[in-house]
């Protein structure tokens, strides 16, 4: 029995040597990984949080967008009389700043227009598809009520430049009529 005994005392001693080795090696280990999967709940806890704030403020700004568009379109000047002139030349000169050629305003006839309460200019010009684009945003930014009605914009097929364009911009000017004075 005394060798049986001192194999037991081998076999012993040896899970107590593993079990030591296995504290001293895998128990940092064990500690560290703990540690960063605690670090990785709570970067997801602060992601979470973080995507519910960028939702929020996506929400914000969608609201803010809505009302500058709304304070735009409901708080810009109504001329009391038509005013075609004063247009004109407000076009004319945005025309003028523009890299744009060969621009006309021409006074549109549509059916659609309440002729009371608007009346219709359509805008024939070319050049740059950017000049363009930057005659459509001050078209809109123009301190009156305008709505642009329809707009078509090709490109020129005898140009080698496909940036070279011709547009027509048919909009809608409104006025308030004298009669409708409160």
């Amino acid at each position: 029995m005394t060798v049986m005994h001192a194999r037991m005392k081998y076999g012993m001693t040896m899970l107590v040597i593993v079990g030591m080795a296995a504290l001293i090696f895998v128990w940092p280990i064990h500690r560290r990984i703990a540690a960063q999967n605690n670090q990785l709940q709570t970067l997801h806890m602060q992601l979470n949080k973080t995507d519910e704030l960028l939702k929020r403020i996506t929400l914000a700004d969608q609201d803010v967008h809505a009302a500058i568009e709304r304070k735009e379109t409901e708080l810009k000047e109504i001329p009391k009389q038509p005013d075609l002139p004063g247009l004109i030349h407000a076009i004319t000169s945005s025309i003028a700043d523009l890299p744009l050629q060969g621009s006309n305003v021409n006074r549109a006839h549509s059916g659609s227009l309440d002729r009371d309460r608007a009346f219709g200019l359509v805008i024939e010009t070319g050049g740059q598809f950017s000049g363009v684009f930057d005659l459509i945003r001050s078209i809109e930014q123009l301190p009156r009520l305008i709505r642009i009605n329809e707009l078509t914009v090709r490109t020129d097929e005898n140009s080698e430049d496909p940036s070279l364009v011709t547009a027509s911009i048919d909009i809608s000017a409104f006025y308030e009529p004298a009669s409708n004075k409160n």
